[in-house]
């Protein structure tokens, strides 16, 4: 009987923090949104630049979740604890398109997130972030 007392009050308490976590997160701070259009001036192109932006992408934490004919998709994994327990949304994607003459890379951002993740700054912060470690990458 009291095994059964600690795992029905351990599954509530843990039920609670669930509830509550969701709701403090969307309580303080509600998602946005945003979507950035950028472009790359390609110096010294590199023979295999989609691999090239997939290691930028790993370096900076995210993972490749698209691959296309001349264009990558990299992304943050969405933390379904962080989601549950805290209740932040954190969700960017990165997809750059090498352009035909390879001397130009167009960067769409795709932010969605609270607590400042979907905006115009935070695209500008990552769009920068990624370009200079691609354009050091390549040299």
């Amino acid at each position: 009987m009291k095994k059964t007392s600690i795992l029905f009050l351990t599954l509530s308490t843990c039920f609670i923090i669930f509830l509550t976590g969701c709701g403090i997160g969307a309580i303080i701070s509600q998602p946005t949104s945003f979507q950035g259009s950028y472009e790359i001036e390609i110096v010294k192109p590199h023979a295999d630049m989609l691999n090239v932006i997939a290691e930028v992408g790993k370096s900076m934490g995210y993972k490749v979740s698209a691959l296309h004919g001349n264009s990558i998709t990299i992304s943050s994994e969405l933390s379904m604890a962080a989601v549950h327990i805290i209740g932040t949304v954190n969700d960017i994607t990165i997809t750059a398109t090498i352009d035909d003459s390879v001397k130009k890379i167009g960067v769409l951002t795709s932010l969605m997130g609270n607590f400042g993740v979907g905006t115009k700054e935070e695209s500008d912060k990552i769009f920068n972030d990624f370009k200079t470690r691609l354009l050091a990458a390549l040299k």
